[in-house]
């Protein structure tokens, strides 16, 4: 198992954004737009990163998701979800396994980066 652990001299060590956390790792912000009779309980749309679980405090893996009317407060929700918490990132892979504690993770990004194919 991989364990990283990252200072960045561009960020404050409490907050990160989104859109570098992401760069950082490699990974991938799945956006989905839900059926409009699911839409009515959890929003419009849902996101999260591929790949990307959360460590629980007894160390069980559960998924987190960001939820919204719109894409902005989908990725707004996740952010808060994702923000102080141990991530792992291709958690069945041992080879490529990592864990990563993050801090406050911040919604900025554009929507070319949402986007992009």
């Amino acid at each position: 198992m991989k364990v990283v652990f990252h200072r960045s001299g561009k960020l404050p060590l409490n907050e990160m954004t989104i859109e570098w956390f992401a760069d950082r790792f490699d990974l991938s912000l799945q956006v989905y737009e839900r059926d409009p009779d699911l839409a009515a309980k959890k929003g419009r749309f849902f996101c999260y990163f591929a790949n990307v679980e959360v460590q629980e405090q007894k160390g069980f893996l559960t998924s987190a998701t960001g939820n919204g009317e719109t894409i902005l407060i989908a990725v707004d929700d996740y952010c808060k979800e994702i923000s102080n918490k141990t991530l792992v990132i291709n958690a069945m892979d041992p080879e490529s396994r990592t864990e990563v504690m993050t801090s406050k993770i911040t919604p900025q990004w554009t929507m070319e980066a949402v986007f992009e194919e």
